[in-house]
């Protein structure tokens, strides 16, 4: 193999990776994805394969493979050209360093003395090629199989849909086995009349695969008309949805209610957690969920002449044009904003984070709503919708740190690689055109409190009046996510085994993991009377070492039955009953290696239904205390938006 050699491959798979003489080191692994995506997977779709052939032999979609696995070798070549074979070697920079070490000699042997160095990078590598690959085949095998749902829900009966021509990436963690959410596009068919005859035109049509239980989004926020069209009396209502008709009956009966109709989308679960079934020693397969959601379309136009300040024919979703109305739309989005906060607050839905409020036609649409009805919310921050961070999906900006791995030569002809981050600006915000600027929310307080009050109060009318009674009976069985510890904590074990420190000891990641599951037991046996859920118990060996093994973040969720002693349990990724140990063994800060006994105190990871305590004894708090709540709420959102939180201040903005 010359450098010649690898640029040709890489042209003839149309692939532009991060570093092209870095992509040597898996290139093994795209021309086998390449082969399976063209011939493999045609093979296993037979005369299907048509409809996805457009979408998998895109090379975009190889594209997002080679960015994923750069990530992994790059931290391998950094420790590398750290080792004494290098240096003593003295490369002349790093077309130096690949002649010598990759392509002088049998390549294949190269490879196999660098990949030999660095164990946890080779199997990283070999296993996430693997899953890209798998994750493709089931979601088009499933794709097709939904293919007359899809249209059922999304489409119109005068569209139809034609091809999938594109699949790509969205970037979400890898989890249950190396799925991870797609973004798909469409080729729909649309009957379009003329001034003589009708004909057929193309267009494209956008949709989210996602891997996971949509039950939950679609029974808070989903469009019911949509989903029981294809799952008959799937609900009654969502909970948006009822919340819209006690919205509508409140304003016809005061002109000073504060409130707006909440957006709701169309969201098609087609296998979901309350329809599951436990197996063999009581295992949910909950690793067979998935489902579709509306793509929320978060685009902006400038239209003709906007170099010139004029923008004649311009549009967008998030971007506020002169000629607009810029408080009508502000007010109604930061109401909005206050109503999901009181919504959020009382029925513990969380990590509302930047990334899960899409603004769309200037509303806020909260996505990934799966991790709710488990904590007690005692503050706005605990949702994620307010945060001092930065990270609040009212008040953050940025997002999604893109890492690059950067070739760079010292003074001293030291090779190095340097990571640099860029932030993209994400989705949750409003700006204006002209001149650019950000909105404030801040400069809307006073509205997102108003309305986050008079939605409380709404709160608590309707549980008074009984309305919540047939919606909080339908989660039954219904599958929800839950955070033994932070998710960026979970993504930071296996980060950090694979980084260049570590990316050759293959036993750091069991020591990590070790060092994870004493940090969380000793947060907890500190004060067990509060009756905290044994997190640590999470981080056993068998609930996570095989995800991580794979290359995937640990996940874990909860199935909610109010009935002892279902409900009481959570699940790891696969489907298990997390047990509660006797005795645990964990790294403490000195790298000691501890063994204690556990008293739990119980057989069941929590002593009490969430569903029961906390979120039906946050719903009925309103009716007792309904004053201070608010009160407490509204301190909690102008602290976080850094204005006064005096109590003269909340009955001011309060009037």
């Amino acid at each position: 193999m010359t450098v010649t050699e690898l640029r040709s491959q890489l042209k003839s798979l149309g692939v532009s990776p991060p570093n092209a003489l870095r992509a040597s080191l898996y290139l093994g692994e795209l021309q086998a994805t390449s082969v399976y995506l063209k011939n493999g997977l045609a093979t296993i779709l037979g005369s299907d394969y048509a409809r996805v052939k457009t979408a998998v032999q895109d090379p975009e979609l190889l594209n997002t493979l080679c960015k994923v696995l750069d990530g992994f070798v790059a931290q391998a070549v950094q420790a590398d050209v750290k080792s004494q074979r290098v240096i003593a070697a003295q490369p002349q920079g790093f077309d130096g360093y690949y002649n010598q070490f990759i392509f002088t000699g049998d390549y294949a042997t190269n490879i196999n003395t660098f990949y030999g160095l660095f164990p946890v990078t080779a199997h990283v590598v070999q296993q996430a090629a693997t899953n890209f690959r798998n994750n493709i085949r089931q979601a088009c095998t499933r794709i097709i199989n939904d293919w007359a749902n899809i249209q059922k829900t999304f489409l119109p009966q005068t569209q139809e849909l034609a091809a999938l021509t594109r699949i790509k990436s969205s970037g979400s963690d890898f989890h249950k086995g190396g799925q991870q959410v797609l973004l798909l596009t469409f080729e729909k068919r649309v009957y379009v009349m003329d001034s003589d005859d009708g004909h057929l035109q193309s267009f494209n049509f956008n949709l989210v695969y996602k891997p996971s239980d949509l039950e939950l989004d679609c029974l808070l926020a989903g469009n019911t008309a949509a989903v029981n069209a294809v799952h008959s009396n799937f609900q009654a209502q969502s909970l948006f949805e009822l919340l819209n008709g006690l919205i509508a009956a409140k304003k016809k009966t005061s002109s000073k209610v504060e409130l707006e109709l909440l957006p709701t989308y169309k969201i098609l679960p087609i296998v979901y957690g309350s329809g599951l079934t436990a197996g063999v020693n009581g295992k949910l397969p909950i690793r067979n969920s998935y489902g579709y959601l509306e793509f929320l379309q978060h685009d902006h136009y400038d239209g003709l002449l906007s170099a010139l300040g004029l923008y004649w024919g311009g549009s967008s979703d998030y971007k506020i044009f002169n000629a607009k109305d810029k408080d009508s739309i502000c007010t109604r989005f930061y109401r909005i904003i206050g109503q999901v906060t009181a919504i959020a607050c009382t029925f513990s839905i969380v990590d509302l984070h930047i990334e899960n409020i899409i603004v769309n036609s200037y509303l806020p649409y909260p996505i990934d709503m799966e991790i709710s009805l488990i904590e007690e919310i005692t503050d706005v921050d605990n949702t994620s919708l307010f945060t001092s961070t930065g990270k609040g999906g009212v008040n953050g900006l940025r997002g999604g740190n893109k890492v690059t791995w950067n070739e760079v030569v010292a003074a001293n002809g030291r090779l190095a690689i340097q990571d640099s981050t860029s932030n993209d600006v994400e989705q949750n915000r409003l700006y204006m055109v002209n001149p650019p600027a950000l909105i404030d929310p801040r400069d809307y307080g006073a509205e997102i409190c108003r309305s986050m009050r008079d939605m409380l109060r709404l709160l608590q009318e309707g549980n008074a009046a009984g309305k919540f009674t047939a919606w909080l009976n339908r989660l039954t069985n219904v599958v929800v996510r839950y955070l033994p510890m932070g998710t960026g904590d979970f993504a930071s074990i296996l980060s950090s085994t694979v980084n260049s420190a570590n990316c050759g000891n293959a036993n750091k990641l069991q020591q990590v993991i070790a060092f994870w599951r004493g940090t969380l037991y000793t947060t907890w046996n500190s004060n067990t009377s509060l009756g905290r859920p044994p997190n640590f118990a999470a981080l056993q060996d068998a609930f996570v070492l095989s995800d991580y093994q794979n290359g995937d973040i640990p996940i874990f969720y909860h199935r909610i039955n109010t009935t002892p002693p279902a409900g009481l349990d959570i699940m790891d990724s696969d489907g298990n009953r997390v047990t509660m140990p006797a005795q645990i063994t964990y790294l403490d800060s000195s790298d000691n290696l501890q063994t204690v006994n556990v008293a739990v105190g119980r057989t069941t990871f929590f002593s009490q239904s969430p569903l029961t305590s906390p979120v039906k004894t946050q719903i009925a708090y309103l009716g007792t205390n309904f004053n201070r709540r608010v009160s407490a709420l509204v301190r909690n959102i102008l602290a976080v938006l850094g204005l006064d939180s005096s109590l003269r201040n909340i009955k001011s903005v309060l009037k």
